[in-house]
């Protein structure tokens, strides 16, 4: 299903009451400890990332380059994503769930949803994943078919709790909200799923105002399809930067440089590591390219460095993981 193909709408739309269906009772989520843990991502990301920022401001003596000052190795960092899990921004699910397809359509229930989020922490977050204990009904006659349970994103702008409520599309494959993972077909027992990594620049999140809260959804469709959750966990990510006092106290004080040499050391680091030497293509070509006036393109030449120098990104190692 392409994320084109989603429509985004309200959680009022076809609802009906919970004693209109014959759904389970829910019962406390099962304890599970996912992996790897948070610690366990925190560890390793925060090795990645200090790896970055001490190549960044120690320099390189071959080819030459002198190290970049603090706060331009804090904007790379911030460009390239990098951030850590936050236990108290993360939500667990407190309840196992299971949602049955009758006839053609899409049923749709809401399992748990995070607390109202403030600016503060708006700010500051760098990304979302959601990670589940599920399976589907464990049959089915189609060894091909594809799969009809699936979870899905969708942000409220309620200052309530979302209710428990069930939605009930047309007879079109319709899907609420933002895709995150399905569960394998024919199951043979409950497992874990790692949704994929969802960051700041991803439309969930680009959409988030202060009060705003992030629902979890689990959709069935199609008569004996079951989409059963016996724990969720939806972590959510802060943007990380290394202080100010850890760089002077590591690497000492920001060096001293002009605009226009910090200016051609960036763009010395993208020439050197972009294929561009191995093109034939001159360094005054890439500069004209890059439109060296410091004072309009430090973004742009930060961002060049986020994403094709900085060690791998943090989105790219979190779906690894």
């Amino acid at each position: 299903m392409s994320e084109l193909a989603y429509e985004h709408s309200s959680l009022s739309s076809f609802e009906l009451s919970i004693s209109d269906l014959n759904l389970y009772p829910p019962k406390p989520a099962v304890p599970f400890e996912f992996s790897p843990s948070s610690y366990q991502i925190t560890q390793e990301l925060l090795y990645l990332y200090y790896l970055a920022v001490k190549a960044l401001a120690t320099g390189s003596k071959r080819p030459y380059r002198r190290g970049l000052p603090h706060k331009a190795i804090k904007l790379i960092c911030y460009y390239a994503g990098y951030a850590l899990p936050t236990k108290s921004c993360c939500q667990e699910a407190e309840y196992f769930v299971k949602l049955e397809a009758m006839g053609g359509d899409v049923y749709s229930k809401v399992w748990f949803q995070t607390h109202q989020f403030s600016k503060d922490v708006l700010q500051t977050i760098g990304g979302i994943q959601l990670l589940t204990y599920s399976e589907d009904q464990g049959w089915w006659s189609d060894e091909m078919t594809r799969p009809w349970t699936w979870f899905t994103l969708q942000r409220s702008n309620s200052s309530h709790d979302v209710t428990d409520t069930i939605i009930q599309p047309t007879y079109e494959h319709t899907v609420i909200g933002w895709q995150s993972h399905s569960n394998r077909v024919r199951s043979d027992g409950l497992e874990q799923y790692v949704g994929p990594y969802f960051g700041c620049d991803h439309e969930i999140l680009l959409g988030m105002k202060e009060g705003d809260r992030l629902i979890v959804m689990m959709h069935a469709q199609f008569s004996g399809w079951q989409n059963q959750a016996a724990a969720g966990l939806l972590r959510v990510f802060t943007n990380w930067q290394p202080s100010d006092a850890f760089l002077t106290i590591t690497y000492g004080h920001t060096p001293l440089v002009d605009l226009s040499e910090l200016a051609s050391s960036i763009a010395n680091i993208i020439y050197n590591n972009t294929g561009a030497h191995r093109k034939n293509e001159s360094r005054p070509s890439i500069f004209r390219k890059l439109n060296l006036e410091f004072s309009l393109t430090l973004k742009t030449l930060v961002r060049g460095i986020a994403s094709r120098i900085v060690g791998k990104r943090s989105t790219h190692t979190i779906s690894m993981i």
